[in-house]
């Protein structure tokens, strides 16, 4: 009986834990993907005060990838699940994105040269924006 009764015990615990923990999980893929974003934003505000151009250079590639991005800003961001894209800047700016696709909750952080706040950078998409 008492065997019986702490499996029962076991199960309960596990039906709450288990969804507390998948939540909790995906709520810190988000904020990993803010603080990677703030880290380009600063990287970018640095390569502005140097050089008068935020980074990607104007020309006719569109996109960039994580290794360019970390190359050009001397970052050393870890992809962890999402894919981060950087498409050409101008003078006015830069946008750049991390995005988290299936299986995994869905999202999409962006970036831009505005100040950091908490509409920069924000989450524009997916199932896991707040």
């Amino acid at each position: 009986m008492e065997l019986i009764v702490v499996i029962i015990l076991l199960g309960v615990m596990t039906g709450i834990a288990i969804p507390r923990y998948s939540s909790t999980l995906e709520k810190s893929h988000l904020q990993d993907a803010i603080m990677q974003l703030t880290a380009i934003h600063a990287a970018n505000q640095i390569m502005f005060a140097r050089t008068g151009a935020y980074w990607p250079p104007v020309n006719p590639r569109v996109v960039y990838s994580l290794a360019e991005i970390n190359a050009a800003l001397n970052l050393n961001i870890i992809a962890n699940g999402m894919e981060y894209i950087c498409p050409n800047s101008n003078l006015d700016g830069f946008s750049c994105t991390a995005t988290r696709e299936a299986p995994a909750t869905q999202f999409v952080v962006q970036v831009t040269a505005n100040p950091i706040s908490s509409a920069n950078p924000v989450c524009v998409d997916g199932t896991g924006c707040p």
